[in-house]
């Protein structure tokens, strides 16, 4: 199974043609096809059921005699976890990023939109300190359409984002309203190290 996706629901887009579930191993169960059903949203997690076999034609049936097989599996996925905006392998914590230059932040604008609620909300996923990376760090800037900042919004007045979560609010100065903004037109800007961004949406 690979991952299509729509912005309309009628038009549809397939650029990314690695699998969605892996194959196993070739005597695995699904070590040679793999058919996947309806995703279903369980809590926090995405479950996918599956069928899977380790033969496709009916010499390989023959072939394997005793050693074929075919069973259902389960994929799982975190909400909203299809697809991620990975961070940079930062490690400063007090560098001021000036426009166009933070060396140790990923950094991602979004195009100009509005938005209805008062609270900014991520899906967020840090890296593992075991394995080496650095500490995790998150901010977010509120920006005009036309790129200027917003006083009282900036990364400097931004609340770093340390940990994961399918629901972390931001936070500027501890403040999280911005119903102050809602139905008007602007842009985020994200600085992220050592983390994924999955998601955002407000309430």
């Amino acid at each position: 199974p690979e991952l299509a996706f729509s912005r309309d629901g009628v038009h549809y887009r397939r650029d990314y043609r690695a699998p969605f579930i892996d194959r196993g191993h070739p005597l695995d169960f699904d070590g040679t096809s793999i058919y996947s059903r309806v995703p279903i949203v369980h809590g926090d997690r995405i479950l996918v059921f599956y069928s899977g076999t380790n033969w496709r034609s009916p010499e390989q049936l023959l072939t394997l005699g005793d050693r074929a097989t075919a069973a259902i599996g389960l994929a799982t996925a975190r909400l909203d976890g299809f697809v991620s905006l990975d961070g940079a392998k930062g490690t400063a914590t007090d560098v001021r990023p000036m426009r166009g230059a933070a060396p140790e932040y990923s950094e991602v604008v979004t195009r100009s939109f509005s938005f209805s609620g008062s609270r900014l909300h991520l899906n967020v996923e840090t890296a593992l300190q075991q394995w080496g990376a650095g500490p995790p760090e998150l901010r977010v800037e509120l920006l005009e359409p036309n790129h200027d900042y917003i006083a009282g919004y900036r990364f400097e007045d931004a609340d770093p984002m340390t940990t994961s979560g399918l629901d972390n609010v931001v936070s500027w100065g501890g403040n999280t309203d911005l119903s102050a903004f809602a139905g008007r037109a602007v842009k985020l800007r994200f600085y992220f190290k050592n983390c994924k961004l999955y998601s955002f949406r407000f309430s």
